[in-house]
């Protein structure tokens, strides 16, 4: 037999003998234990078995002449679309895989059969649309580009193709590279171009540009965004037309320039909603959320974020639901904190490694690991961004990567491996300059103020700290509210109090429960009073335990012991709390703090 599977039906079909010599030789089989039962069968009413083990179905099928191979795999086709009946399209990637296998065989005979090649070119078609409404993103994949090589192969007139183009290119952003993206997009603009598809061609090129964007390319990306809308606008409102302003709209955002970006989103929301455009929407109300970070109101950002994954469900498409599993992890982080968002973020990345979607199981895995680096993990902190690098590596997503090299330097070094996180630090600030993002301004910075501490040169960790506070400020403060502790608590300690207290932005946080956790802590460290001082750092370790944010509340015991000596207060265990929690976190950056405070109360 032919596959890993068979069938009795499937036999009886390719021998020509009964039904009963078949089930009797079958049963010789199964006595020496050759071949065994495969449950549950593909077909209703059909008993399935498979080889025991794969030599021994090697063996036997490679002694087969190939013309006979190619012909039992036609009959394998045939027997199982007869035997689905109806319900053929539910089996399409059977009935496809036997069908190429046996085009296979013939093409090593020098054999072309037409006919079998436009079989086989509908039923991968056919294929490759059963997968994807399955959420199984690479096979999917795999099965439309069988199909554009049979297509190919057949000359397929470009007005037939087309429809296959714009379903390839739909489907390959996510499971495939950002280099395959492009190549599906500028294939799809020729098949559009040739069938005189001048919304086609619009709709194709607009999807240009978030992997031009990812392949480091951002004026061919941003020039790909402005043709797509010059070639549309003139036919009226459409899906097309919304799709592309935002995908222009979300490259803007990528690259900085939130004031222009802002409008195209909104207008892109709006064409949807009114030609209802579902996915288009979704994925459009979805970027004007993370847009609304920028520009600081956090509270309008939360609310279409919220909207935008109730939208995401709703449309269906798992590329767009992913990347909303990421974005509201972000605002759930902010409230109700970040163990739910890691609750998020941990069913978004079982979805996205279960689909096959890379690119976003990438930037999923990288969030999860920020998110449990703040819950003190950071064992499982590593090891998912080492997996985020791996993913973004695969999906060549150039931004991505360079990001989650820097968070995975961070996390090294806090670990206390300096040497590693130098070599990871520099190979991320050769893609990161290469490919600036606001959102991300402030990663290099933060971990340069690290490297300072590590080398116990507080002033120039107070530099470095507040450099990050900068970039932060002009970004989104809401979304890096421990970057303001870290620059002031370093300010503070190295006697610059005054201009410390020039970074009390999280003073005016209402919405973030980290940002007035981290608001408190830094209350304590500019407090004058030394009482009030004691008060308020006492607030900030109750909240960052309820928070379970054990490394933040671990730092602040630290700050409280220190406050209370200067208060002339006798601080007990808390330093030895505060070694402990550290210890158990693996934060070994951090343990010179309490030493500090230990060798201040001896003195």
């Amino acid at each position: 037999m032919v596959g890993r599977v068979f069938w009795v039906g499937a036999v009886v079909e390719l021998t020509g003998q009964p039904l009963a010599a078949v089930r009797d030789a079958l049963g010789r089989l199964r006595v020496k234990e050759l071949i065994v039962p495969h449950d549950p069968s593909s077909f209703r009413d059909e008993h399935e078995f498979a080889f025991r083990h794969a030599l021994i179905r090697d063996g036997a099928y490679d002694s087969l002449p190939k013309s006979l191979r190619a012909d039992m795999h036609l009959g394998v086709a045939r027997w199982a679309e007869q035997r689905a009946g109806d319900s053929a399209e539910e089996i399409a990637e059977l009935i496809a895989t036997h069908e190429v296998e046996a085009l296979r065989y013939l093409d090593e005979l020098g054999e072309r059969r037409p006919e079998i090649e436009r079989k086989a070119f509908g039923d991968a078609w056919a294929a490759a649309r059963r997968t994807r409404a399955l959420k199984l993103a690479a096979e999917s994949t795999r099965w439309f580009r069988e199909a554009e090589r049979l297509a190919d192969r057949l000359a397929i007139p470009p007005a037939d193709r087309a429809p296959l183009a714009r379903e390839h290119a739909a489907a390959t952003i996510g499971p495939d590279s950002s280099a395959e993206n492009e190549r599906v997009a500028r294939r799809a603009i020729e098949v559009f171009a040739a069938a005189e598809d001048r919304g086609g061609v619009g709709w194709a090129s607009a999807r240009l540009v978030i992997p031009l964007m990812q392949l480091s390319r951002h004026d061919e990306a941003e020039e790909a965004g402005r043709r797509a809308i010059e070639t549309l606008e003139p036919l009226g409102e459409s899906a097309d037309l919304a799709d592309a302003l935002h995908r222009l709209g979300w490259f803007l955002w990528r690259r900085g320039r939130d004031a222009e970006a802002e409008p195209l989103l909104r207008r892109a929301v709006d064409i949807a909603a009114r030609v209802d455009a579902k996915l288009v929407r979704a994925e459009a109300t979805q970027t004007l959320g993370v847009c609304y970070f920028s520009f600081g109101t956090f509270g309008e950002a939360r609310r279409l974020m919220e909207e935008a994954f109730v939208l995401a469900k709703e449309a269906g498409d798992n590329v767009n639901l992913l990347r909303a599993y990421n974005n509201l992890a972000a605002v759930r982080g902010a409230s109700p904190g970040p163990a739910p968002a890691a609750e998020v973020l941990r069913e978004g990345l079982e979805l996205a490694l279960r689909s096959g979607v890379i690119q976003n199981g990438g930037w999923i895995a990288g969030s999860l690991g920020d998110t449990l680096l703040v819950l003190g993990r950071f064992e499982e902190a590593e090891q998912l961004q080492r997996e985020a690098v791996d993913l973004a590596r695969r999906a060549a997503d150039e931004p991505l990567t360079g990001q989650r090299l820097g968070a995975l330097s961070q996390v090294v070094l806090l670990r206390g491996r300096v040497e590693e996180a130098i070599g990871l630090r520099n190979e991320s600030e050769l893609i990161m300059t290469a490919n600036p993002e606001p959102q991300a301004a402030h990663f290099l910075p933060l971990i340069d103020g690290y490297f300072a501490l590590a080398a116990n040169d507080r002033a120039a960790a107070a530099e470095k700290f507040a450099e990050a506070a900068t970039f932060a400020r002009a970004h989104s403060v809401e979304s890096y509210p421990e970057v303001f502790t870290e620059c002031v608590r370093a300010l503070v300690l190295a006697g610059d109090p005054a201009r410390a207290a020039t970074f009390r932005d999280l003073d005016a946080s209402t919405d973030s429960v980290q940002s007035a956790a981290h608001a408190r802590n830094v209350g304590g460290l500019l407090e004058s009073d030394p009482a009030r001082a004691v008060a308020l750092l006492r607030e900030a370790v109750a909240e960052f335990e309820r928070l379970e944010m054990r490394v933040d509340a671990a730092r602040a015991i630290v700050d409280l012991a220190r406050a209370m000596a200067h208060a002339g207060r006798d601080p007990g265990d808390l330093v030895d709390r505060a070694r402990a929690i550290l210890t158990e976190s693996d934060a070994q950056l951090f343990l010179f703090e309490v030493d500090e405070v230990l060798a201040a109360l001896r003195t």
